[in-house]
């Protein structure tokens, strides 16, 4: 059986998760020739941009401009 997570917990999951994955693609540009790689970031930024809407956001992490750190 797997476990089962609160809303909460999820979205706590999900927003680590993107952050991580941000960090491993900080340094990709739109200028970059991995465009693939470019749209993958603004992905993670425009769902951290929505769960920023979260009223719980900024004690679970998005108290942060994400476009200013990331892009």
């Amino acid at each position: 059986m797997t476990n089962r997570y609160t809303a909460e917990e999820t979205l706590h999951y999900i927003i680590e998760h993107l952050m991580y994955y941000l960090e491993e693609l900080k340094e990709i540009r739109e200028s970059d020739s991995n465009q693939f790689a470019f749209g993958e970031k603004i992905a993670y930024i425009e769902c951290l941009e929505m769960i920023k809407n979260w009223e719980k956001a900024d004690n679970n992490g998005l108290n942060i401009d994400i476009e200013f750190l990331y892009l």
